[in-house]
């Protein structure tokens, strides 16, 4: 099975991370294929500004900010 984990904490020492790693550890060790998105690590804005959500349904421009994590959805 191809396994799709979302981390999202500041903190490399945290208990988030942690477990992070055990799931992808116990993931592996069952012989799953895990791919790993850390959206701290990418700095990723959670931030939808009025421009973004204004131009929410306008399929005319590009996802290109995005794209990686549809593959990445899409693959899982």
């Amino acid at each position: 099975m191809n396994v799709l984990l979302i981390y999202c904490h500041p903190l490399a020492e945290s208990y988030a991370a942690a477990l992070r790693d055990a799931a992808i550890q116990g993931l592996h060790a069952a012989g799953h294929r895990v791919e790993v998105i850390d959206l701290y690590a990418e700095g990723f804005d959670p931030v939808l500004s009025a421009d973004e959500r204004s131009s929410y349904y306008d399929r005319s421009i590009g996802t290109d900010a995005v794209a990686r994590h549809i593959t990445a959805l899409r693959n899982a």
